[in-house]
């Protein structure tokens, strides 16, 4: 069964007075729609169906989404969410008679909570961050066949902020693989096949050329899967043992022994 999706777009942006659809300033939001209702299909075909079915199944979680005509009133879209065809041979798995309705109500339902500031769905995400400046206000209606199922009004919209990657610091074996001076000094590693850049003080920069291409071990800082802040640079062999949970905390007592009786006064 097809869903069907009434959207009403009212506000300032580029062709919205003149009820047009300004595909320039529209055109990724409509694509980032299309992307996410069938993603959450996909979803809703992997939750429900065994492991070795999913590759059966996914095929029928491709849903095509037709723009079927713009709406009276305010800037408005008709659309059709609707299965593929089916292939010769395959059977219709009764569970995904709904699919487009249950995707579509969904997807829909996860862009309102990402409108509201929660933090819920990186596509409907993306949909909200797609969309042009000047729509002040989003309606989205949902039907199944005559029937509808969802009903929804965005006004302002306050996005959940992103996620920032904290900084950690790693120990690894790796090979010097490139050397950077401007603009600014990093140095290049090949760790097992997982490639990322370090910046570097001159001291280390200096290690760094001297051992150029060899397997070398390392202590640095990153704040990404690609870069970081070199710490320590050294051959495999002079590198310190790692220590035990035990030992660390000797080794700490020790190492800061003065600095700590200092701070106990």
């Amino acid at each position: 069964m097809k869903a069907r999706l009434k959207i009403h777009f009212d506000g300032t942006a580029s062709g919205l007075a003149e009820h047009r659809l300004d595909l320039t300033i529209f055109g990724e939001a409509i694509a980032a729609l299309t992307t996410g209702i069938r993603r959450t299909a996909s979803a809703i075909v992997k939750a429900a169906a065994e492991t070795p079915a999913v590759g059966r199944l996914n095929r029928k979680a491709e849903l095509h989404v037709f723009l079927e005509g713009l709406l009276e009133g305010s800037l408005g879209l008709a659309v059709a969410v609707e299965p593929p065809p089916l292939v010769s041979g395959e059977n219709v798995d009764l569970y995904l008679d709904d699919l487009p309705v249950r995707a579509t109500k969904k997807f829909i339902g996860e862009v309102l909570n990402e409108s509201k500031g929660l933090y819920r769905d990186s596509a409907a995400r993306k949909f909200l961050q797609a969309m042009p400046a000047g729509v002040a206000l989003q309606r989205y209606e949902v039907y199944s066949g005559d029937l509808s199922v969802l009903d929804v009004t965005i006004g302002a919209v306050e996005l959940p902020p992103e996620p920032v990657a904290l900084p950690s610091v790693i120990r690894t074996s790796a090979r010097i693989v490139g050397l950077t001076f401007e603009p600014h000094t990093e140095v290049r590693f090949d760790a097992g096949g997982s490639k990322f850049s370090c910046s570097a003080p001159d001291a280390l920069m200096k290690k760094a050329i001297a051992l150029y291409e060899n397997e070398v071990g390392i202590v640095a800082v990153v704040t990404g899967p690609s870069k970081g802040r070199l710490l320590w640079l050294s051959t495999k062999e002079e590198c310190p043992p790692t220590l035990e949970r035990g030992q660390v905390g000797k080794y700490v007592l020790d190492r800061w022994a003065t600095t700590l009786e200092i701070l106990g006064r």
